[in-house]
């Protein structure tokens, strides 16, 4: 006999008269316990599939959340990247002048060139404007000043 009859064989003790009355309580019975185990399957998958379905949701949500800290990450490192190309660019042109300290509400770099008069020489690219939101904006701004004074010093 099959291990799992055993069981069935237990609870149909003493509930028969002949083999024939056996196997027939056992095929009720049987029938009877692989429809409630069918049901309590059917129940904890669904319910499965719904912790399944969260969980896939909290991933989702957590992995969107990932990529825009990521890309945080890699505007902030391009945003460095730009002031060590400033501070560079600084070095090399005596003539460039770059001020980081920005102003008391916002964030500002300002960049001068010793090529023009101070204050607002109409000359001058940024003449109203020395004031920069961004690294890359103000790197920006020395190349134009750099390129003005290189053809400055052709003509």
């Amino acid at each position: 006999m099959n291990k799992h009859y055993e069981g069935l064989l237990d609870c149909l003790w003493n509930q028969h008269e002949n083999y024939k009355e056996l196997l027939t309580l056992m095929l009720k019975t049987a029938k009877e316990k692989d429809a409630k185990l069918l049901s309590t399957i059917k129940l904890k998958r669904k319910k499965l599939k719904g912790i399944v379905e969260k969980y896939e949701a909290d991933i989702s949500d957590l992995a969107f959340k990932r990529k825009v800290f990521k890309e945080a990450v890699s505007d902030v490192k391009k945003e460095y990247s730009f002031r060590r190309k400033i501070s560079s660019l600084e070095k090399k042109h005596s003539y460039l002048a770059v001020f980081w300290d920005g102003d008391e509400d916002v964030y500002t770099t300002w960049v001068y060139s010793d090529d023009f008069r101070s204050g607002e020489d109409p000359k001058d690219p940024f003449c109203d404007s020395h004031f920069h939101h961004s690294y890359e904006e103000a790197y920006h701004a020395c190349l134009t000043y750099i390129k003005h004074h290189e053809t400055k010093e052709v003509a």
